[in-house]
Order: structure tokens, then C-alpha cells, then sequence
């Protein structure tokens, strides 16, 4: 099938609140609260994932993207907006079939979508901080940022110095690791404050733990960062709606439904899936801002997205997002599928949207 395919049920995904993220075992069922949840382990059973609310920031301006240079069973994860980030795990539900948790268990990559910050990784560096500041700037020192301060060549061995962590819905979820120093430059970016819609995607293979002098003795899982990004939800609805052809208008509703589902933390393959086709994924655009389906002045609602492993992926982990909503003109519940391989560390859509459940 063509590239960005989506074909019918097999992980729902409906809106959600926040939804507790950390590494998620098996099911995942989704309350109504503001945070996202992790859809990790998705090989095991049903899983929902609920849509975070509104409120919820989404964030960074559009920036040029940093680099660094099979199952054939049938297992639905259900994605609805997210609740909290810590009640997530809390509803996974766990699977009792061990060869299926063995397929999909402890994924080594993660495409999350969050907000990059600096912490001080000792009282001893925090200190050093303040010490330097005040000597740059004097008096002023008070009223200067991360990034005022960061991104001054003279001050990146304190950039070096900083634990560098990924905030997703305000839960630190993950530590950091700059393989390059153009990585480096890319987290000092990500701390300029641009807009309260602001946000940071990052593409990473999962590591050990941070040990105790890392991260002020945090226990967060380490992240080898392969490439980020930094955008608004402005200026990447403004490109969406250059690569579709279609209305910024028409652009914004659908783009803003999406992040509510991708308060996560990336790391299960129904997650990278999701949150892959959210951000790269131009057909769902063109095909869910059509006439028909997008009457309503704010855009289609999804009533769910259901993630499940795709039929006759053969040694490929293929995922099947199946978007369920309301078809104004029939007042009826339609679905429409998509197939995502998240095999390796960068997901790509192996089909095009495909209207229906997918067949077994």
C-alpha cells in the first residue's frame, strides 16, 4: 500500500485527560484527567490510551530538525486522551500471553513528544551556576533565563554540566544524552521561550539508568538522542498546511485533537506509532479536514484510536491505528486504519488510510 495508509480497528484511541507517563507493561485503559498515558509493552493486551484536555500547552517554534548523522495474533491497544502521566501504568492491564509481552516488550526507542529542560544535576553545579551568572551579569543576573545564560559560547561547559532531561505533560519522564555537539546546541535552543503552545519531539534509543550523580539522584532511564526538534503548534500547522494544500483553519482543529492523544511517553510501539502519524502523517490531514467529514467548526473529534499489531507484519513490528469517529452527515461511528512499522529506530507508514476496520 501507499505510504501513510490508515486502515480500521485495531487500537482505539479516544480523548483523554492526563495520563500517567512511565514505562507501561501491558493494557492500557485510559481515564479523562489531563496527562498522557504510556502505551508501553503493547504487544500484550487491550490498551487505552484517553486524550489529554485542552489546557495543555503545545509548545516550541518550527525548527530544522537536529540529526546525529511479527506477530500474526491480534492485540488492541485503545488510545483515548490521556489521564495523568502516573495513573497510566496504574491501568495497564496486564496480558497473560508471554510470547506476545515477549514480542513487544521493552522497547529500546522512543518518539516523544515533551518539553526539554535543563536541571541541575548537583547542589555543587547549582551552585557553580549562580556563581557564574552573577559574575556575567551582575545585579541582573536574577532576571536572566536558562537559555540567556546557556547559550553564551563562553558558558557551554555549563551546558555540558547540565542534566538534560524530556518533560512530557509535566512529569520529567526521561535524562538526556547529546551524542553531538550539535544535539547539545539543540537542547540549549529548546529553552527559549517562544510561545505557551511550544513543544519538542525527540527521537532516541533507551539506555540505562541515570546513576545518582547525573541527575541529583533521580531515577530516570537514560535517552541517546538520535535527532530533536523545537516548534510551535503555530509554525507547524503553518507547514502542515503548506505540505497538504489545505486551510490553516482546517489545519489547527485536527493538529490540537492529535496532541491531546500524544501525552505519552513514546516509548511503547503503539505510542511511537501514534505519535509519528500525529506529526509526519499528511493523509490523515487531507483526509479527516475533508468537506464532509470536518463540519463542525472545531474539527472532527475522535471518539477513539485503537492500536493493535498489524495482521501478516511477518518479522517487521507493524502497528494498526484505527480511528473511530462520528460521521456528521450518517450520525454514525466510521472507521478508517492506518499500518506504521516501528521496527527501527525512525516509524514510517507501510499503508494509506484505508476506510473500515482492517481484516483478520
Amino acid at each position: 500500500m501507499t505510504q501513510d495508509q490508515i486502515s480500521p480497528n485495531d487500537a482505539i484511541v479516544g480523548p483523554s485527560n492526563h495520563a500517567q507517563i512511565q514505562a507501561a507493561s501491558e493494557t492500557l485503559s485510559t481515564d479523562t484527567t489531563h496527562e498522557a498515558q504510556p502505551l508501553e509493552n503493547q504487544a500484550t493486551a487491550n490498551h487505552t490510551v484517553q486524550k489529554a484536555p485542552d489546557d495543555s500547552p503545545a509548545s516550541s517554534t518550527f525548527e530544522s530538525a537536529i540529526d546525529d548523522s511479527s506477530t500474526s495474533q491480534t492485540t488492541s491497544v485503545n488510545i483515548a486522551p490521556q489521564e495523568s502521566v502516573d495513573q497510566a501504568d496504574n491501568n495497564l492491564d496486564e496480558n497473560p500471553d508471554d510470547d506476545l509481552r515477549t514480542a513487544m516488550d521493552a522497547p529500546s526507542y522512543i518518539y516523544a513528544l515533551g518539553r526539554v529542560q535543563a536541571q541541575f544535576p548537583s547542589k555543587s553545579i547549582e551552585n557553580l551556576y549562580k556563581e557564574v551568572v552573577f559574575q556575567k551579569f551582575g545585579p541582573a543576573a536574577a532576571s536572566k533565563s536558562q537559555f540567556d545564560v546557556l547559550s553564551l559560547p563562553e558558558h557551554r561547559f555549563l551546558a555540558r554540566k547540565m542534566c538534560w532531561t524530556l518533560t512530557i505533560d509535566g512529569h520529567d519522564c526521561y535524562v538526556l544524552n547529546a551524542k553531538t555537539p550539535a544535539l547539545l546546541d539543540a537542547f540549549i535552543a529548546a529553552l527559549e521561550s517562544k510561545s505557551n503552545q511550544q513543544f519538542d519531539y525527540v527521537i532516541a534509543h533507551l539506555g540505562s539508568y541515570a546513576t545518582d550523580n547525573q541527575c541529583n539522584g533521580r531515577s530516570l532511564q537514560i535517552a541517546h538522542v538520535h535527532q530533536v526538534q523545537s516548534f510551535t503548534a503555530e509554525d507547524y500547522c503553518q507547514v502542515l498546511s503548506q505540505q497538504t494544500e489545505i486551510e490553516l483553519s482546517k489545519i489547527k482543529p485536527l493538529f490540537n485533537s492529535m496532541l491531546k492523544f500524544c501525552r505519552n511517553s513514546g516509548s511503547t510501539p503503539a505510542q511511537r506509532a501514534l505519535n509519528y502519524v500525529s506529526l509526519k502523517c499528511t493523509s490523515l490531514y487531507k483526509t479527516f479536514t475533508a468537506p464532509m467529514l470536518a463540519q463542525n467548526k472545531d474539527g472532527i473529534e475522535f471518539e477513539q484510536i485503537e492500536a493493535q499489531v498489524a495482521d501478516g507484519s511477518h518479522n517487521r513490528e507493524v502497528i494498526c491505528l484505527i480511528f473511530s469517529y462520528l460521521n456528521p452527515e450518517s450520525k454514525r461511528v466510521d472507521k478508517q486504519h492506518i499500518n506504521i512499522d516501528v521496527t527501527e529506530l525512525y516509524p514510517f507508514s507501510c499503508s494509506e488510510l484505508i476506510f473500515g476496520e482492517p481484516q483478520v
